[in-house]
């Protein structure tokens, strides 16, 4: 990923794992030296984990991320446009042609359990606009337009009546333009038809809407073997023919053999004491 700052004087920043500060100081790695701007303002911090993060030093003041305003911390997405006093800069990939705009061909074979359980939960999410926090599933498709039938209806000069649709199709999320002019935002680049995946941002006007989608391989993974793991935790099976078993039985044998041995003893002990009573009591 890379911060873009369009119309400023500052070249494009790349984001590598740790954070980078932003600020009026010769030590930011963004240095700002308009007025208004404190030593440190902000910092970026790109955790692979977590994701990025933008943070706002005390008394900094209010940052707006895609209109929304921002006073502690946001979470950033690609596709993000971010004000600081009168700064703006755009969160995009590194390089745009990680963009796949060529789609696959269609085909109609039936998916497998693993797909169906995963095109149950393969959702797009409004995450700006009038849309914001409203999901619609991705299965078995979701229509943008201005038509009244369309499944998110976006009223606009420049919005088709059937304006893009986005399918799940096995394990890729697919955009396509319903016409050719009709052009959209993928991740902040301009595309009509696109790949998508896990975390993509669609912006569509003024509304903007996330690739929610469980299971399904992200951005720069490689099919099934990229797949997100589950966060679950197993006990290993031991197989009997294993050494480890092998070591433990004569381990519990001993144990079971010294428990009867011990009862053994501690019964004739008892018997001996009772015979010795009936012997030798008085009469």
């Amino acid at each position: 990923m890379r911060l873009v700052f369009p119309g400023h004087d500052h070249s494009d920043i790349a984001l590598h794992p740790g954070g980078l500060t932003l600020g009026a100081s010769d030590e930011c790695d963004v240095h700002l030296p308009d007025a208004g701007w404190l030593p440190h303002h902000a910092s970026i911090t790109l955790d692979l984990q977590r994701g990025l993060w933008l943070r706002l030093e005390q008394d900094a003041g209010v940052a707006h991320v895609n209109a929304r305003p921002v006073r502690e911390s946001a979470m950033l997405r690609l596709g993000d446009i971010v004000s600081l006093g009168g700064v703006q800069f755009c969160v995009m990939l590194q390089d745009e042609s990680e963009i796949v705009r060529q789609l696959p061909p269609q085909h109609d074979a039936p998916m497998g359990d693993s797909e169906r359980v995963a095109a149950s939960r393969a959702v797009l999410r409004g995450v700006a606009g009038m849309f914001h926090g409203r999901t619609f599933p991705l299965a078995p498709g979701v229509m943008i337009g201005s038509a009244a039938e369309a499944d998110i209806r976006i009223e606009g000069a420049g919005i088709a009546s059937q304006h893009a649709r986005v399918e799940l199709h096995h394990e890729r999320v697919i955009l396509r333009a319903q016409a050719r002019d009709n052009t959209l935002k993928v991740n902040g680049v301009s595309v009509a038809d696109a790949v998508l995946h896990p975390g993509d941002q669609i912006v569509v006007e003024q509304h903007r809407f996330v690739v929610e989608a469980p299971g399904l391989p992200p951005r720069g993974g490689r099919g099934q073997g990229q797949r997100q793991r589950p966060i679950t935790q197993a006990i290993p099976a031991v197989p009997a023919s294993s050494p480890v078993a092998h070591q433990q039985e004569p381990q519990a044998a001993s144990h079971g053999h010294f428990k009867m041995w011990w009862l053994l003893a501690a019964a004739s002990a008892i018997a001996l004491a009772l015979a010795g009573i009936l012997i030798y009591a008085p009469h």
